[in-house]
């Protein structure tokens, strides 16, 4: 599941957009149960949030909010300036905070899986 995608436009309309999105869309990740989540991501020097998105439980928010910091440390600029700052952050339903993953928080989870990864090919 992938509620944001880095540089790259998802569709026609964020090709086509200034990137100034003031309408709130709702991405459904599955429809049992779960709640609504925002994701706001460090962008360099700035702050981005993207619109809700519906995950089925708080932990496959947290899985998400981890892949993401984990593709914002492959920005060097990124990486040097957040290493104790948070990366992401997560906020339910109700616009309460929910999850943090920091710098070291996604270099850990970023060894781990080069570390489980090269055991897969053993």
């Amino acid at each position: 599941m992938q509620t944001a995608t880095f540089d790259v436009a998802v569709n026609d309309y964020d090709a086509q957009s200034n990137g100034d999105f003031d309408q709130v869309a709702v991405t459904a990740a599955h429809d049992q149960g779960g709640g609504m989540y925002v994701f706001e991501y460090r962008d360099g020097e700035g702050v981005r949030r993207v619109p809700p998105a519906h995950m089925p439980s708080l932990q496959v928010a947290r899985d998400e909010a981890i892949r993401c910091a984990i593709e914002l440390l492959a920005d060097a600029e990124i990486a040097m300036q957040t290493e104790r700052d948070w990366l992401v952050r997560v906020y339910d339903q109700g616009g309460d905070l929910a999850i943090v993953i920091d710098g070291q928080e996604a270099k850990a989870a970023s060894e781990a899986d080069g570390a489980s990864a090269r055991s897969d090919a053993s």
